[in-house]
């Protein structure tokens, strides 16, 4: 017998409330499928199990890269039917849209657009689906463009552009207005990192270790691998923050702007960095 399913994707945590949750958009393609009387011509309804992506783009992330969209595809026989709430929740890539329906047409499978009422079986659902797939993808690159804008203007003002933290700097100030300042703890262990790294020639691993026993001593803990759930600065962290710290003096260098002479890129080794007191 052949079998309807819907499809449901949401993009990031905010879809939820944004009316575009799975358990949303699941009833606009059950809504769908009954109102187009699909089960009085023996189709019956797949409930067995969620098909969901969360928090993937459709723009960016071909629907057979998807792990529900690669699962929804193998298990499609001819003759069945695939619903989507919105085009935008399964295609916003037009690329992606034409080849992965020309497989499901060739397979005789019919895709249905609830909130259009259309469905791919004929010319004119073709036509309405192939300029909403380009409206999405348009809107998709222009909200990019958009944020792409919003982040440069914060980072000339100095601030944050998204959760992710900033090595070496921390976010202060109220809620919509918050800025980077220097944080004084973490370059400390910054510059921890750049002297066994640039002066005693430690490895990333070794390095890790070092700091990490710095901080229990910091904080008068003993050091025990075991006792980190999850290491605070591993050797990938350190690394990062060895780059960031590099970044960070020239950036913040009186000279910067300017070409770097050969002194100035030599690195001092005379002496151990003086101790901080947040160690």
């Amino acid at each position: 017998m052949p079998t309807a399913y819907n499809y449901t994707r949401v993009s990031h945590a905010n879809s939820r409330a944004s009316g575009l949750s799975p358990e949303a958009q699941r009833d606009v393609c059950r809504q769908y499928y009954e109102v187009r009387g699909l089960k009085q011509q023996g189709v019956q309804w797949y409930d067995r199990e969620s098909i969901y992506d969360p928090a993937v783009s459709a723009r960016h992330v071909p629907f057979l890269e998807r792990k529900m969209g690669a699962k929804l595809h193998a298990m499609l026989q001819p003759g069945d039917h695939v619903i989507f709430a919105h085009m935008d929740r399964g295609f916003r890539a037009v690329l992606d849209w034409a080849a992965l329906i020309e497989v499901w047409k060739s397979k005789q499978i019919t895709v249905h657009i609830a909130d259009m009422g259309v469905d791919l079986s004929t010319g004119p659902g073709m036509l309405v689906a192939n300029i909403m797939v380009s409206v999405a993808q348009a809107h998709s690159d222009m909200l990019s463009e958009r944020n792409k804008e919003i982040a440069a203007t914060l980072r000339k003002l100095n601030r944050p552009t998204n959760g992710t933290k900033k090595l070496g700097y921390v976010a202060v100030g109220p809620k919509g207005n918050r800025r980077w300042t220097a944080d004084q703890q973490e370059r400390a262990i910054m510059t921890y990192i750049e002297y066994h790294r640039d002066v005693k020639g430690l490895s990333w691993e070794r390095i890790a270790d070092a700091v990490n026993r710095k901080i229990c001593r910091w904080q008068k803990k003993p050091f025990k691998k075991s006792a980190f759930a999850k290491i605070p600065w591993n050797w990938q962290k350190c690394y990062r923050a060895y780059q960031a710290w590099k970044r960070i003096k020239v950036e913040e260098s009186p000279d910067a702007g300017q070409e770097e002479t050969s002194q100035s890129k030599t690195v001092q080794v005379d002496a151990e960095p003086p101790a901080r007191s947040e160690f």
